[in-house]
């Protein structure tokens, strides 16, 4: 792989990152005055943090030299929200969402052919200005801020142009070296404007909504980084990318190295709203506005399974992955909790759990391929294409005694939560060392 970076004189290819950050110190150091640089690169879709910097596939990113360092920074990040992707860019005098439609983003459409999967991977390409449909701009002049919709006929829902627009202007907040207590706000398509008293950020967020009774989640970018806070029943309606948790619940060993422990799993209850009788084997819950992604998971793990020895629940997460489904886009940390069976008991809620025990891991790697290769058959899997398989392929040695657990039912027709795969899918490619 090469790293190639080009200046208006200059053409280097460099082999490796740390060469690049290297000559691109003494570049910077040498060259004239604050004059802005491209970044030319052809990573494969992933993200590479280096020094802080975030580097995209196949972008364009334009970097200055600080004063006191030559550290590189970008404000530029991407996000969804409804049927668009959004790059949302910023300075001290005013922020810009570009919102392109997801349909018009040139991407591989075998590969990613569901909805989630393009949504995936348009939040992970890089978009050309020509194909936004329309502009929010918030511009500021003193304590006054307004937002303009660029062209103003533009055709977007009423709902998602006052939540983009009320997210846009938390993120040019937060982009601002000061506010004056009292702001007044100009919303496109709104005929009064909104004044707000910004001594409480999080008081102030919600008067935005009028406040919209419900708990404040946030919408963030690819990365996890907060773009503004929003009702959680707006971030389900316009499925708006936001942040959560899953955890590998283990059976008294850690998930270190090759090391792979039974893993708790359990049956949705016939009665559930959203994926009746499905199988799970993660714990899951959504990060709260300011909620740490740690204390989400105490939270989730004790609510649903009755598990509160927090020196049992690992800091480090594992990875954290992208999920996009059709109604689902969540930013996710998955972290390991580990369970003394011998100190701890599981206590699950009857109206949400109708089976639950600790499975072989190889068990749960075949019945997760079989349930993945049956979406595919039905059209329905919502990741990539050709759809992941573990080193089992869906089979199991009937004879081997490895595979017995308590309770054990029928593992080959066990259909998994569509969302909980795809967090699977990511732990897998972890494994496999394909990101």
């Amino acid at each position: 792989m090469h790293y190639a970076l080009h200046s208006a004189r200059t053409l280097f290819v460099v082999q490796n990152i740390t060469m690049a950050f290297t000559f691109l110190r003494a570049f910077l150091t040498f060259s004239l005055g604050t004059a802005p640089l491209l970044f030319a690169s052809g990573f494969s879709v992933r993200e590479l943090f280096c020094h802080g910097v975030t580097l995209t596939a196949h972008s364009t990113i334009r970097m200055e030299a600080s004063t006191e360092d030559t550290a590189i920074t970008t404000k530029t990040r991407t996000s969804l929200a409804g049927p668009f992707v959004i790059e949302c860019d910023s300075n001290s005098t005013h922020s810009i969402f570009k919102c392109t439609p997801i349909r018009k983003v040139n991407i591989d459409r075998e590969t990613f052919s569901s909805e989630g999967g393009q949504a995936w991977a348009a939040l992970h390409h890089s978009h050309r200005p020509e194909n936004a449909r329309m502009t929010l701009e918030a511009h500021w002049d003193g304590p006054e801020c307004k937002v303009q919709l660029i062209p103003d006929d533009a055709e977007i829902a009423a709902s998602l142009l006052s939540t983009l627009s009320r997210v846009l202007v938390q993120w040019s907040i937060a982009s601002r070296e000061a506010v004056s207590e009292q702001i007044t706000i100009h919303f496109p398509r709104e005929d009064e404007p909104c004044i707000l008293q910004w001594k409480d950020p999080a008081v102030a967020s919600s008067h935005l909504y009028n406040n919209i009774p419900g708990e404040m989640v946030e919408m963030v970018d690819r990365t996890g980084a907060v773009l503004g806070h929003v009702p959680r029943k707006l971030v389900h309606q316009h499925n708006i990318l936001h942040r959560g948790i899953g955890i590998f619940v283990t059976k008294d060993d850690p998930m270190e190295g090759n090391q792979r422990p039974d893993l708790y799993t359990h049956r949705r209850t016939e009665t559930k709203r959203i994926f009746p009788s499905l199988y799970d084997m993660f714990v899951g819950g959504v990060s709260l506005a300011g909620e740490d992604a740690f204390i989400t998971a105490q939270r989730e793990v004790e609510e649903e399974l009755g598990l509160s020895c927090r020196d049992h629940l690992r800091p480090e997460r594992l990875l954290q992955c992208v999920v996009c489904t059709a109604y689902n886009r969540c930013v996710v940390d998955l972290f390991v909790y580990l369970m003394n069976t011998k100190e701890e008991s599981i206590k699950w809620q009857d109206e949400e759990v109708a089976w639950g025990s600790f499975v072989p891991y190889k068990t749960i790697e075949a019945a997760a391929d079989r349930s993945i290769h049956r979406l595919a058959e039905r059209g329905e899997w919502p990741g990539r294409y050709p759809p992941i398989q573990s080193s089992r392929m869906g089979k199991l040695d009937p004879e081997d005694e490895t595979i017995r657990f308590e309770g054990a039912m029928e593992w080959t027709s066990w259909d998994f939560v569509p969302d909980g795969l795809l967090v699977w899918e990511a732990w897998l490619r972890h494994c496999q060392g394909d990101q």
